[in-house]
């Protein structure tokens, strides 16, 4: 028996921007494996109004920075893609959530996101999640 692939989502959980300072969100999505290049989707909702509204992305894939089309991405082995919303100027987005959908594999893949502010470019404090910190989800159950 071969092994069987899944696709497998993780999410950032519900992110508070009550500063309303991070305005554009950013995640690197890490392929370490030097074999295979993995496949992902990766999605942002505004959740303000207690319902997920996607919010648009832009992309760039490894070092060649192949612009994505806003669907799954292949990563290449050992390489890194960028996703990034563009600066929220006229919306606020005081909650929100980042998904990470691997389409077959999530092994030796990491991801990160921060919140960017407009005012100085930094991060935002609160802002950043960590690989460890996203959730896997269990979409099959009640």
């Amino acid at each position: 028996m071969g092994i069987r692939h899944c696709n497998i989502v993780k999410s950032s959980g519900l992110l508070a921007n009550l500063s309303e300072e991070a305005l554009l969100i950013l995640i690197n999505v890490v392929n370490l494996n030097k074999n295979d290049k993995r496949r992902v989707k990766v999605e942002v909702f505004d959740w303000t109004s207690n319902k997920p509204i996607e919010i648009p992305l832009f992309s760039f894939n490894g070092p060649d920075s192949i612009v994505g089309n806003g669907g799954p991405i292949k990563i290449k082995e050992g390489t890194a893609a960028v996703f990034f919303t563009d600066f929220l100027d006229d919306k606020i987005i005081l909650i929100y959530e980042i998904r990470v959908t691997f389409l077959d594999s999530d092994e030796n893949v990491f991801v990160t996101s921060n919140g960017i502010s407009r005012i100085n470019s930094a991060n935002v404090t609160g802002q950043t999640v960590l690989d460890t910190d996203f959730r896997t989800l269990d979409w099959d159950k009640d």
